[in-house]
């Protein structure tokens, strides 16, 4: 899973980082974590790439522009991963919703806890959005079945 840090503080951006390294530990997840002092720097990234993250954790209040015109300008360039804000304020609260915000952190409220939970939500909702299926009509029913849970098929006179 690839996640971005762009939070202005280097204190803070490192208090992330080792957040999600010790979460990525415990989950036994393999992890790839950016981290991005200025939003300019995230910005290129995501054009250059085309969409290389799944998370982007996105401080609101940055030097020259806010979080939330970042996402905008995200959202402009197709990019489909979890934003989640990061703010001293509920100031942005409705509006990182118009971004399709994934959730939004108040930095004051932060607690260990609290951005486990975020964090172990936000790497179920990839996961899953992952997955891939398979669909088999069957007297007349349409079935959805997880490619990982097929072991072996099995055809009876050309039919499976």
């Amino acid at each position: 899973m690839k996640i971005a840090i762009c939070v202005h503080d280097a204190e803070e951006r490192e208090k992330y980082y080792r957040l999600s390294v010790e979460l990525f530990e415990k989950l036994d997840e393999a992890s790839d974590i950016t981290l991005y002092e200025k939003e300019q720097e995230l910005l290129f990234d995501v054009e250059l790439m085309y969409q290389p993250f799944d998370v982007i954790y996105l401080e609101i209040n940055l030097p020259h522009i806010n979080g939330i015109e970042v996402a905008a300008k995200l959202r402009g360039e197709r990019f489909e991963g979890q934003i989640i804000f990061i703010s001293d304020s509920r100031e942005y609260l409705l509006e990182a919703f118009d971004v399709k915000a994934f959730n939004y952190i108040l930095k004051d409220e932060l607690v260990e806890e609290r951005f486990r939970k975020i964090f172990e939500s936000v790497v179920n909702v990839i996961k899953e959005k992952d997955e891939k299926y398979i669909l088999f009509s069957s007297n007349g029913e349409v079935l959805t079945i997880p490619i990982k849970s097929i072991y072996y098929f099995e055809t009876v006179r050309k039919i499976i």
